[in-house]
């Protein structure tokens, strides 16, 4: 375990598996918390707030305040890239642009995608509120974890609120993250006759890291040259996680390729 400024620390522990953590500190009362941990994923707890008594009778009832409905938007992956000659070089839904030059005296082309520089991050829009908004909200609170890192952040109470999440694809330590990740994406309400009590809500979404490139070249790749997670040299990812697969016939054997087309 490696403590951590405000309050917070690091522990490290097998994964798929359940743990329960004792809180202690007087003088206030002994906390249990039971937590599954997912395999090989950093996992941010809620606030502990330690307690002087067992029954902390709520200074206001909440049953009564309208929940928070937010909606979570991810960029999209990088699927949509790729050896479409009729797309052209924009491609608009991850904003990037792709080139293909051939290569004298081979079959085979340079490939250019601007989604694999390092400045490239994965955008997430949280929606807050819509166009009309519970009576005395005061506070929109957001929190988003994603691979150990916990932002946080609050908003006047105003109608179609909406934050654009940025991830620049690195960890709680710092480290290039590779592949998708799963952020975790909780919104709050706070009344104006409530103060300091939140009601909250939870939602989950997807964002690229980091891609594998197979081939070094600044910035471009070889089309013939492939690497997982699977990338083919062209640009188009098939993310085995989301399992598209196609079914496909090979010298009338049946198997399972992975399959893409240009649409």
């Amino acid at each position: 375990m490696r403590p951590c400024p405000r309050s917070l620390f690091d522990l490290v522990t097998n994964g798929g598996i359940a743990i329960a953590l004792h809180f202690e500190r007087a003088p206030f009362i002994t906390q249990e918390h039971t937590l599954w941990l997912p395999w090989g994923r950093f996992f941010v707890m809620d606030t502990i707030v330690m307690r002087h008594e067992e029954n902390d009778i709520p200074s206001c009832d909440l049953s009564s305040f309208t929940r928070p409905s937010p909606m979570v938007s991810p960029a999209p992956l990088t699927a949509f890239a790729g050896s479409c000659s009729e797309r052209g070089t924009v491609v608009p839904e991850i904003q990037s642009l792709q080139e293909e030059v051939p290569i004298p005296g081979t079959d085979m082309k340079l490939a250019y995608l601007s989604s694999r520089t390092p400045g490239y991050k994965s955008i997430l829009r949280v929606t807050l509120t819509h166009t009309t908004i519970p009576f005395n909200l005061m506070k929109v609170h957001l929190m988003v974890a994603v691979e150990g890192r916990l932002f946080r952040k609050w908003f006047p109470a105003a109608p179609n609120l909406s934050y654009d999440f940025v991830w620049d694809k690195a960890d709680v330590y710092s480290q290039k993250v590779y592949g998708l990740s799963e952020a975790f994406v909780s919104v709050g309400f706070e009344y104006e006759s409530c103060p300091d009590l939140i009601l909250w809500e939870k939602r989950t979404a997807v964002l690229q890291g980091y891609e594998t490139t197979a081939s070094k070249l600044g910035g471009w790749t070889v089309d013939k040259h492939h690497a997982l997670n699977i990338q083919s040299g062209e640009g188009v990812n098939f993310l085995i996680a989301n399992k598209l697969l196609l079914k496909g016939r090979s010298r009338n054997t049946e198997r399972r390729t992975l399959g893409y087309t240009c649409h």
